[in-house]
């Protein structure tokens, strides 16, 4: 999703520096998600489309002159595509000794699980999310509130400090003429930040939207409405956070991964044809509101799904499908993490 990328450029931009944004043929995944997102963190930014998924040719040339250009390059892009386009550390210091390399992963350059999904590597991953909601076993009951911290939170705090660190390396830069590599993951930034979270982070789901304001913790687990970035417990006990927001696109891939896409569709589709009226006062329903019971249904259904499994058994189908996902951990547990 690249908002933690996205807010290191625009706290630059609000330094004073150029910022020269860089989109794919396919364009920024928030422009379209939500341009209210988009807006609030490319504001002050230039922004040039170049086709770079080809690894080759006229449009890789363009973004090298543009590179070369540069005091700063910015990049969350996995290692594998940017030894590819010739965008890696390695080869960037060879070739721009004086470049500042800025790069921002999830979990760490050397992360064993893998750098491919940046969703969860804050909140989940460092700890964040027992310390938010307390003790994890009470708070993630099925009636309690859900363990999803607002997405952005993270990512603003890893922008300002990847951008603390790049201002640093321009200095140095200044002073010396060498160029420095500043990286950043989101999971060192949960964890540094980790003790103090709840004091800047006090969120009431409530205010999310006005459907849920009578409830009492907010989104529970059973009515969350995006049902493929929601938490459910392994038979086993583990907790397992789905990292998929874009419900439109995951939710049928989710449901076949285990085995219910055939009962929930059924059930979705007489869901659908319902009445979209309130039935008290005859006033039509928005859209959230019409899927709120489908979104219980799904809710439910995967609940079920994941308590029947062990968290291998779970991972098997998860990863078979190709569908990314992250685990619950303690604030001890993310302090063993060799990068924390």
């Amino acid at each position: 999703m690249g908002l933690a990328c996205a807010s290191t450029g625009c706290v630059l931009s609000e330094y004073g520096a150029r910022v020269i944004k860089v989109e794919g043929a396919g364009g920024d995944y928030w422009r379209s998600a939500d341009p209210r997102v988009y807006a609030h963190y490319n504001r002050g930014k230039e922004v040039v489309s170049i086709d770079y998924a080809g690894k080759q040719g006229a449009e890789i040339d363009r973004l090298m002159s543009l590179v070369a250009e540069s005091h700063v390059l910015l990049t969350n892009l996995p290692e594998s595509e940017l030894r590819e386009m010739g965008l890696d550390r390695a080869t960037m210091r060879e070739a721009h000794p004086s470049m500042v390399y800025a790069l921002i992963t999830p979990r760490g350059e050397c992360a064993p699980e893998g750098n491919r999904n940046d969703l969860g590597a804050f909140w989940a991953e460092s700890g964040i999310a027992t310390q938010f909601w307390g003790n994890v076993e009470k708070s993630l009951t099925p009636g309690g509130s859900t363990a999803t911290l607002p997405l952005q939170v993270g990512e603003l705090l890893t922008g300002v400090s990847a951008a603390t660190a790049i201002s640093v390396s321009l200095f140095h830069l200044a002073r010396t003429g060498e160029g420095q590599t500043a990286h950043t993951s989101l999971r060192r930034v949960g964890v540094w930040s980790g003790q103090g979270i709840h004091a800047i982070c006090c969120y009431d789901f409530r205010t999310m939207s006005p459907i849920l304001s009578q409830e009492k913790d907010g989104y529970s687990r059973t009515r969350y409405p995006v049902p493929t970035g929601n938490c459910h417990l392994t038979k086993d006990g583990v907790w397992v956070v789905l990292l998929m927001i874009d419900t439109k696109r995951f939710l049928v891939p989710v449901l076949k991964a285990f085995g219910g896409l055939g009962p929930v569709l059924k059930v979705i589709g007489i869901k659908l044809t319902s009445p979209k009226r309130d039935k008290v006062t005859g006033e039509r329903l928005s859209v959230i509101e019409a899927a709120l019971p489908i979104f219980e249904y799904c809710n439910a259904f995967l609940a079920q799904q994941f308590g029947k499994r062990t968290l291998s058994e779970v991972r098997q189908l998860l990863d078979k499908a190709g569908l990314p996902y992250t685990l619950v951990n303690t604030p001890a547990g993310a302090a063993a993490y060799q990068q924390a």
